[in-house]
């Protein structure tokens, strides 16, 4: 399968001014119908009088072009995953004494006696984390839980259903030539090895009677000489194997999205999701996204709100923020095939 991703917004703080969204997500498409999608999307441009190689943006689309190409796509069965922030909701301080909790968490696993190789790998981990501008951090806090959320929502519900596209990941993120370089340091200094301490704490939920041999390339043994060895030991987790996350995520590329329709599609998900967030498309345009949502665990939302202080409560959520969780966390598609 091949994952879109994209994001909507700046990730900018924007202390004591609410409604300042920003959003991340990805585009999950099975290889099968891909090749049908983009013939789809070409047909729409043609009908709202865009030329064959313009680039579509969730934001130029009003209601009506909305509802059309979401029902367009209903019939493939695609997944969309996202997570949010209101970065209005947060100071400055608290951000930034978030950062540096992280930073030192990480610091604090060095234990006595630790080789030279362990104390360079966390430190370092740990300096990249904590030298993160503010942007940048809150934006790899809400991509990393969205890639978390990807790899085992897709693996569960696809595993389910086309077991055979678990045997595939490619993943290409939007991405303009001139920040290619800084995705691409995250990813390799920040990404990798915290997503794969999150798996190793937390393996992917696995139904008992279903078919996961296509996945068992990404499985790998935790051997004495590499990452998952150090976060085995620091971390004190009993554990043998573990799904080999840069693995999983090794086919990741960078492409401008004026490039790439289904990118674009992307975008217009990401953008519906952030513009119905900040009230500027009406709930008739983004209503159906919530058809391509798939059902969180019991206790979770459908769309992840990302809450970097522990502060966000129900109480000091917006009503029309959680209208719009209501509708997703009821709407979405059932994970679990009956």
């Amino acid at each position: 399968m091949k994952i879109f991703l994209d994001e909507s917004g700046v990730f900018s703080l924007t202390e004591n001014q609410r409604n300042s969204y920003s959003c991340f997500g990805g585009l999950i498409i099975p290889e099968d119908c891909i090749e049908e999608i983009e013939f789809v999307f070409k047909k729409f441009k043609t009908r709202i009088n865009a030329l064959e190689n313009e680039e579509i943006k969730g934001k130029d689309l009003n209601e009506i072009q909305y509802n059309e190409i979401l029902t367009l796509l209903e019939k493939y069965d695609i997944l969309f995953v996202a997570t949010a922030i209101d970065t209005g909701f947060y100071a400055k301080r608290n951000i930034l004494l978030h950062q540096q909790t992280q930073a030192n968490k990480i610091r604090s696993a060095i234990l006595e006696g630790d080789s030279n190789d362990i104390k360079v790998f966390f430190n370092s981990l740990a300096d990249n984390l904590a030298n993160l501008s503010l942007p940048l951090y809150i934006q790899s806090v809400c991509t990393r839980s969205c890639i978390e959320n990807i790899i085992r929502k897709a693996s569960l519900y696809y595993v389910q259903r086309k077991p055979n596209l678990l045997s595939k990941w490619e993943w290409l993120i939007d991405a303009k030539d001139s920040k290619i370089t800084k995705y691409e340091k995250i990813w390799k200094e920040v990404s990798f090895p915290l997503l794969q301490t999150s798996f190793l704490k937390e393996p992917l939920e696995m139904l008992s009677d279903a078919d996961y041999s296509f996945m068992i390339s990404y499985e790998k043994p935790i051997g004495r000489n590499n990452i998952y060895e150090l976060i085995k030991n620091i971390k004190n987790i009993d554990k043998e194997t573990s799904f080999d996350i840069s693995s999983l995520l090794e086919k990741m590329n960078f492409m401008d999205s004026k490039k790439n329709n289904l990118l674009q599609i992307a975008d217009i998900f990401v953008t519906g999701l952030r513009r119905a967030f900040k009230n500027t498309l009406s709930y008739s345009g983004w209503r159906k996204i919530a058809n391509f949502v798939v059902h969180a665990k019991i206790g979770n939302n459908a769309i992840e709100l990302i809450d970097l202080t522990g502060e966000l409560q129900s109480t000091n959520i917006p009503d029309h923020t959680k209208a719009i969780m209501h509708h997703f966390n009821t709407k979405s598609k059932q994970m679990i095939q009956i």
